[in-house]
């Protein structure tokens, strides 16, 4: 069995598997940056991915003390609205309301995917195909960070569709802002 690496949350001060959190970096032209992929260069400060601690962090200055640096309002927003379209994702698959795996390319074909989101890990076959299907019966696709869908789920998925126009809506517009 693999060792899962496991992080501290600047925040709260709890452990939690790395791939719970998301790391914010202070890069080493001294630029504040989210990190989804963690591997970027610099001193890193790892943040759990709720809502609550996102402003706790804000109010108690616990990133700015972590990153010894000041952070600025736009790293909170990006951070708040990440946290959204996890959210909303995670609400749409609980719902019911997502194909994947062998019924995705067959949803966006009945017309019945009205979003798809691909992981930029997505092997470049499958990419060409999911991207070819959606130009053709003119449904909108956006390739994430493979965090994004990680964390839907339990396993590993390289894409999904949403069915649900509602879902799909808010999840543009959450993206967009």
């Amino acid at each position: 069995m693999r060792k899962i690496p496991m992080r501290k949350c600047v925040v709260t001060q709890e452990r939690f598997p790395k791939k719970d959190l998301i790391r914010v970096v202070r890069t080493p032209e001294q630029t504040i940056e989210i990190d989804l992929t963690g591997k970027k260069n610099g001193h890193g400060a790892y943040i759990s991915k709720s809502l609550e601690t996102l402003a706790l962090a804000k109010k108690n200055k616990a990133l700015q003390r972590a990153l010894e640096t000041e952070i600025p309002d736009e790293v909170y927003q990006e951070l708040e609205a990440i946290n959204k379209v996890t959210n909303l994702i995670q609400l749409a698959y609980r719902a019911g309301k997502v194909a994947k795996g062998d019924s995705l390319l067959v949803s966006i074909q009945k017309s019945q995917a009205k979003l798809v989101l691909v992981s930029s890990l997505c092997g470049q076959n499958r990419m060409k195909k999911i991207q070819d299907k959606c130009t053709y019966y003119n449904v909108p696709y956006i390739v994430v960070e493979p965090s994004v869908l990680d964390d839907v789920s339990y396993k590993k998925m390289s894409a999904i569709a949403i069915v649900d126009n509602g879902f799909a809506k808010a999840i543009i517009e959450k993206m967009k802002g």
